[in-house]
This record gives structure tokens, C-alpha cells and sequence, in this order.
């Protein structure tokens, strides 16, 4: 949710939303009444609010209880009474170019192949094992016990890949809820559950769009969620939670687990198709 400020005419704060007040570092009791501009600066903000003048995209900086300066787009909607000016609706978004900075490092990688220390032949046919891997479309299996560095080597694959531009986007499908961890995955449309995002929420594969997505502990994946996994992989399609538009997705998929899978195929706890 972007920040929300409601300004009187003045431009006296009488309304703030949550994720102001969590961008700002102050309360709601604290800010109302304030002028705006000992929270944004602007050149020309209270000049808008003034005239009752809507604006799309106005250059502002959020000032934090730090002193710290974050840079907005300001969006005016002014609120007029029979042709008077009562105030204005401001509504703050990050700027593309920050938003595309952002998604980067949350979604870049933080490893390399030279992180995998080691001269030893198993250590050397492991790194030239995964330069072969990195050029291909192909889904990987990486297995190995917790702690040996799983992730270190899918995010080489990914850095070594012509997808290295695009995000790395991982998921730990055994730290997630069940009841979550399918719209985490596909995403959910507005109103698909209580609580729903409203616009509804994109999940992990679209997020991953042009890039790779890791996932991590598959084999405590949900079997009826192996399913819709198997259905991605074969279709290159995902539909939302609650949702009934086919999406299409352009993603490589990297897994990872330390169990022990042909035990759980043998048993019916993993798809032996997906496998």
C-alpha cells in the first residue's frame, strides 16, 4: 500500500493512512494538524493544494523522523465543494526508475561459482558441471543435504545464464504455510479470500518474469500443489488464486531438497512425474 496524506485547503494534515505514517515514522495523532510541508517537500505542492489543482506527477521528497529524504511521485486529487476548495487527497508512489531498483535488490543474487571454495576434482567437475547447466532451458534438481550450499549454487546457474538480467526470485516452500504457500506461488485476484489484497497480488512466477525461480525444500511441497507445478512446467500458464485468466510465464525453475525423494515417490508423497 502507497503512502496516503488528506489535506485541508491550508494543507493542514486531518488524514493519514498506515503506510504514511510507516514511511514517515510518525503517528496519524502526531501529523494531523501539521502543515504538509513539514513532511514533504515540494516546490509547488502547497501552491496546488491552494488553487485546487490536480497533479499526476509531481517530483516530492518524504522527510523520515530520521531527516532521511526519500523520493516520491505525487499524485493531487483535489477535493472541491460547490467549485470551493476544501483540500486535496495526495497520494505517494516510488518513481519507476526506484521501483526497478528496488525489485533488483530484492531480487538479485548475492552469489557467485566463486563462492564455492575448493580445488578438489569433485569440487572442479561440480563448477564445470554447472557453466554446462547455466546455458541450457532446462529445470534443475540441485539435492544435497541442509547447509551445503543449495542456493549458492542456483544462484550461480542463474548469474552464468543469458537470464542474469532478469530477477532470482526464491522461495522456501517448507517455511511457508500450506494454506499460503499456493498464492505466494500463483497469486491471487481481489476478493479471492478474507483479506485479499484489493487489485489482488501477483505470486513468485510472475514475479520471476524473465529470470529464475528457485525452489527451495520442494520436496515439502503439498502434493496437490506438485500438481499445478507439473501443469506450469508442462503449459508455461498460471491462473491466480480465485482467478480464471490463463497468465502466461517465462521462467526458468531451479529446486532444491535434502530428502530423499524415490523414498517419497514410493510412498506417494511426491508426484513421480513431476520427479
Amino acid at each position: 500500500t502507497d503512502p496516503v496524506l488528506v489535506v485541508d485547503a491550508k494543507g493542514h494534515i486531518v488524514h493519514t493512512n498506515s503506510a504514511a505514517e510507516q514511511m514517515l515514522e510518525r503517528s496519524q495523532i502526531i501529523m494531523i494538524g501539521k502543515h504538509v510541508t513539514e513532511f514533504v517537500q515540494s516546490a509547488s505542492l502547497s501552491q496546488y493544494i491552494k488553487q485546487g489543482k490536480p497533479a499526476a506527477n509531481l517530483a516530492v521528497c518524504m522527510m523520515n523522523a530520521k531527516g532521511a529524504r526519500l523520493e516520491f511521485s505525487c499524485r493531487l486529487h483535489p477535493l472541491l465543494v460547490d467549485a470551493q476548495v476544501e483540500g486535496a487527497i495526495l497520494f505517494f508512489t516510488k518513481p519507476a526508475l526506484r521501483q526497478e531498483q528496488e525489485k533488483s535488490f530484492r531480487y538479485g543474487t548475492r552469489f557467485s561459482l566463486d563462492d564455492v571454495i575448493g580445488s578438489s576434482p569433485a569440487i572442479t567437475a561440480l563448477k564445470e558441471q554447472v557453466m554446462k547447466i547455466a546455458k541450457s532451458e532446462s529445470t534443475v534438481l540441485i539435492r544435497g543435504e541442509s547447509g551445503t550450499g543449495k542456493e549458492v549454487l542456483a544462484q550461480s546457474i542463474h548469474r552464468l545464464s543469458h537470464r542474469n538480467k532478469g530477477p532470482f526470485v526464491a522461495i522456501n516452500c517448507a517455511a511457508i504455510p500450506e494454506a499460503l504457500l499456493e498464492s505466494e506461488l500463483f497469486g491471487y485476484e481481489e476478493g479471492a479470500f478474507t483479506g485479499a489484497k484489493k487489485g489482488g497480488k501477483p505470486g513468485r512466477f510472475e514475479l520471476a518474469k524473465g529470470g529464475t525461480l528457485f525452489l527451495d525444500e520442494i520436496g515439502d511441497m503439498p502434493l496437490y500443489l506438485q500438481a499445478k507445478l507439473l501443469r506450469v512446467l508442462q503449459e508455461r500458464r498460471i491462473e491466480r488464486v480465485g482467478g480464471t485468466k490463463s497468465i502466461e510465464v517465462d521462467v526458468r525453475i531451479i529446486a532444491a531438497t535434502h530428502k530423499d525423494l524415490e523414498s517419497m515417490i514410493a510412498n506417494n508423497q511426491f508426484r513421480e512425474d513431476l520427479y
